[in-house]
């Protein structure tokens, strides 16, 4: 990949085009689609492999080796038909001839003295055949390969979906992993990486871009999860835009396992045009065959892409992929929800259970940093042994923070989930440490009724020894390792007899003895 000195090359006439002030924003990587392949006019494959095969093979002259011709039928000339297809919006776009040229030193081997002029002819020969919406934009391509990264996609999927080589996807990541590793140790800005040796391979133009995409997505809200949805829209055949997307996922969500295709899709017509970017009425009337028939094969195809899930009632709803793109989105308004009912437990308690696990667990991550202690725990009382395995770790993982949360703590050592088991003990041995180093901000007698059990209904703390004691036999050795650390913690003497019992026990795990000696250690000392 040159280093780029601020002039892009035109594919057709060789000739230099400065770059325009539009291409110098992240913000030309708008949620706007079609995306590549879909803009204008769609060519036509077998037009295009024509095209091809007269460059190539005719006005190149072809190999004379049958081997060497059967390569550039079966293998050039397909994958070449696919990326250009693909990418028929970028045809003028000086980044992705630059790519082109790649493949052609990159992936079949031609020499780099050749790969540029012939990249050139072929697509100005291609451009002959008619010109689909262009996109002109430098960025665009990054923009592409990177999106389809953030979006989980590996870089032999980019090769395979986008025919973009290997080896320079590959070299864009590189550079962008070089850029966030001196960005975080000096909080740069663009010049100062201008200056910098390993960044100056670059160019300017493809270092700019790097620099506002990492900005994007460390100050930009929302900007990653839009990126996946746009990557989403690409994978459905750009379908729909980023809005649409956004609410058909919100519906679901809103009324899951309970509506059925049918009524999703009566859903997405009422959306207002202006929100959702597409118009479905058409000559027919509203919500007739070609909306309908075009909303069934996007939810035919998020189903395939993993984001929806057909329930055995025969409704829809999120998978943990789905849920964990749109929670980003609902979390504002939901925040405010709770908010408005939060004097109403059983009220808040009603929405929080409405949600699928993948949108109600960040959902308590944002309630836990920015809600009063009191409705925290509030809130995590009522979802707790209410919604799926995931919530009920978090609430136990949470539950040292909240003075509350002994009771419920103890209850979680009889768990049926040795997970929640183990979780458990870990949080009785942090909840009692914490109770331990507020003892300086203490009176004497709140220590008092503390230690006791006296006071406001908290679980004494020889109850806590007592029932760490009983775990330190239960049947899984890792809550058996759990219990006998968290009885280390806490540094109470009842625990000794049982801990060098563990610790002589040659039947016992290993790891639940080395744990057991520890403890006795730390107690003793």
């Amino acid at each position: 990949m040159p280093a780029d000195r601020g002039e892009q090359v035109s594919p057709r006439q060789g000739e230099p085009v400065r770059s325009t002030p539009e291409q110098s924003d992240v913000a030309q990587a708008s949620f706007s689609l079609p995306p590549g392949g879909t803009a204008g006019t769609s060519p036509d494959p077998a037009d295009v492999a024509q095209v091809l095969g007269s460059v190539l093979l005719e006005e190149w002259g072809g190999p004379r080796s049958p081997l060497a011709l059967s390569y550039i039928q079966d293998v050039i000339i397909p994958d070449l038909v696919h990326c250009l297809v693909r990418n028929a919006d970028l045809w003028q776009n000086p980044t992705f001839a630059e790519i082109v040229a790649w493949k052609f030193k990159s992936q079949y081997a031609f020499p780099q003295a050749v790969a540029g002029s012939l990249t050139s002819d072929l697509l100005t020969a291609v451009l002959r055949m008619g010109r689909p919406a262009q996109n002109n934009n430098r960025w665009e391509p990054w923009r592409r390969i990177l999106r389809a990264n953030v979006a989980g996609k590996s870089l032999l999927d980019v090769e395979k979906e986008e025919g973009y080589p290997l080896a320079y996807s590959n070299l864009l990541l590189l550079r962008l992993s070089k850029l966030r590793k001196y960005l975080g140790q000096s909080g740069a800005g663009y010049r100062d990486c201008l200056e910098h040796p390993e960044l100056r391979e670059c160019g300017p133009e493809q270092l700019r871009f790097l620099y506002k995409f990492q900005e994007a997505m460390t100050t930009e809200p929302l900007y990653r999860e839009k990126l996946i949805l746009e990557q989403v829209s690409v994978d459905l055949g750009g379908s729909l835009p980023v809005s649409a997307l956004a609410d058909l996922l919100k519906t679901v969500q809103a009324g899951e396992e309970r509506a059925d295709e049918a009524a999703l899709i009566s859903v997405l017509i009422s959306v207002p045009e202006e929100r959702i970017g597409v118009v479905y009425e058409t000559e027919y009337g509203a919500g007739n065959a070609p909306g309908r028939d075009r909303l069934s094969a996007v939810i035919a195809g998020l189903i395939k892409l993993e984001l929806l899930e057909r329930c055995p009632s025969g409704g829809l709803r999120l998978t943990d992929t789905g849920a964990a793109v749109i929670a980003p989105f609902l979390i504002p308004e939901l925040l405010e929800q709770l908010h408005a009912v939060r004097g109403n437990r059983e009220e808040a308690r009603r929405m929080l259970l409405r949600l699928n696990p993948g949108v109600l667990l960040p959902l308590l991550r944002e309630v836990r940093r920015g809600f009063p202690e009191d409705i925290v725990w509030g809130v995590f009382e009522a979802v707790y042994q209410e919604s799926d395995r995931r919530i009920d770790l978090f609430v136990i993982e949470s539950a040292a923070e909240y003075e509350r949360a002994a009771a419920l703590l103890l209850k979680a050592l009889q768990a049926e989930d040795s997970l929640v088991r183990a979780q458990a003990c870990r949080g009785l041995g942090r909840w009692t440490v914490l109770r331990k180093r507020g003892q300086k901000t203490r009176t004497p007698e709140a220590e008092e009724k503390w230690s006791s059990g006296k006071g406001g209904g908290m679980p004494k703390k020889p109850e806590i020894v007592l029932a760490l004691v009983r775990t330190l036999a239960d049947p899984v050795a890792q809550v058996r390792e759990e219990a006998a650390q968290a009885l280390g913690n806490i540094g109470s003497p009842e625990g000794l007899q049982a801990l060098a019992k563990v610790a002589e026990d040659f039947y016992e795990s290993p790891n639940v003895r080395g744990r057991a000696r520890e403890a006795l250690r730390r107690i003793v000392n």
